[in-house]
C-alpha cells in the first residue's frame, strides 16, 4: 500500500565502511532494548510498532538500509481508522446541517491526518538520528553540491548561487537576484575597465 495508507521518508548519513546489514541490525537492537518499540512480523518484513507521542494513537513502520541512508515507511492504518471513527461518532450526535457535517468532517480529516503523520515522522526520525549517531554515523541533513557548485562556492568572482561572473561592485547578483556579502562602496570606482559587464548603481539615503 502507498499514501494515504503509508508514509515514506529517509535519513541520509555519511558513507562509511560498516556493511548496510550490520547498521540494520544494531539499529533494530537500539529500537528494541533502548527506545522499547515492540517488534513484530509482516509479510516477512520487520515492523515495529510504538505509541505517537501525541494522543498516544498506535503506529509500526519499517526501515531499509544502505550504504548512505536509512529509508523508513510509516503505516497509517490504525490513524485513518481513528479519523472514521471520530467522523462517525461525529455524524450521530450532530446537529448541524448536513453541508456543515461534510465541511466540518473533511476539514478536521485532512488537518488531523497532516498534523499526526508530521508527529509521527518527527519522532520516528529523531530516534533514528539519534541511534546513528551513538553508532557514529555522521546524520547529513544538508543537500550536496555538485562539483560545479562547489566551484562557484569557492570562488570570490562568480555567484555561489548560479556561476554568474560578478565584478567588483556588484552588490547583487546581475542574473539571478543573489545578495552577496560585500561591503558597500563609499567611494567613485574606476569602471571603465568592466564595459563588457553590465553596473548596477545603489543610491543611499541620507
Amino acid at each position: 500500500m502507498s499514501f494515504p495508507y503509508t508514509y515514506s521518508d529517509k535519513i541520509s548519513f555519511s558513507e562509511n565502511q560498516q556493511n548496510p546489514n550490520d547498521i540494520k541490525n544494531s539499529t533494530e537492537r537500539e529500537l528494541i532494548n533502548t527506545y522499547h518499540f515492540s517488534p513484530s512480523k509482516n509479510n516477512k518484513s520487520q515492523l515495529f510498532k510504538v505509541n505517537s507521542p501525541f494522543l498516544k494513537i498506535p503506529f509500526s513502520f519499517e526501515l531499509s538500509v544502505n550504504t548512505t541512508e536509512i529509508n523508513y515507511t510509516i503505516h497509517l492504518d490504525q490513524l485513518l481508522k481513528i479519523i472514521l471513527i471520530v467522523i462517525i461518532f461525529s455524524a450521530l450526535f450532530s446537529y448541524a446541517s448536513l453541508g456543515f457535517f461534510f465541511w466540518f468532517a473533511s476539514l478536521f480529516s485532512v488537518f488531523f491526518y497532516i498534523l499526526n503523520i508530521m508527529i509521527m515522522n518527527g519522532y520516528v526520525r529523531s530516534v533514528l538520528s539519534k541511534i546513528l549517531r551513538t553508532n557514529k554515523l555522521s546524520v547529513t541533513e544538508q543537500e550536496t553540491f555538485s562539483k560545479e557548485q562547489e566551484e562557484w562556492m569557492n570562488d570570490k568572482n562568480r555567484c555561489p548561487a548560479c556561476g554568474y561572473f560578478l565584478s567588483d561592485i556588484d552588490l547583487v547578483c546581475p542574473d539571478c537576484g543573489l545578495h552577496l556579502k560585500r561591503s558597500r562602496h563609499t567611494i567613485p570606482l574606476d569602471t571603465s575597465k568592466y564595459k563588457n559587464n553590465p553596473v548596477k548603481y545603489h543610491y543611499k539615503k541620507k
